[in-house]
């Protein structure tokens, strides 16, 4: 049984452009794997606004990577950006 399932948006999640939506099978399957306890977390290099606009409506139950690993949040919710946490950067750590 698989715990975590963590996704691209571009390229893996998303039809092709132009269109770049989520088909209703994938969605199904998504739905599915919530119910079944998977923990569902989208990482891309997208922005929140992205996400929200793509993904708002999906079963997003784990904390969601965006920016390229720059920033995490625990859920999406277009009215509470304090919820953000940045990671430090990679330059930090030299």
């Amino acid at each position: 049984m698989y715990r975590l399932l963590a996704i691209d948006l571009d390229g893996t999640l998303l039809t092709p452009p132009p269109h770049k939506h989520i088909t209703a099978r994938t969605r199904r399957a998504l739905r599915q794997a919530a119910e079944a306890g998977v923990t569902i977390v989208i990482a891309t290099g997208q922005n929140l606004a992205v996400l929200q606009s793509i993904c708002g409506d999906l079963p997003l139950n784990g904390p969601q990577i965006i920016e390229n690993g720059a920033v995490y949040i625990h859920r999406i919710a277009k009215h509470r950006p304090s919820q953000f946490r940045r990671i430090l950067c990679t330059a930090c750590w030299l």
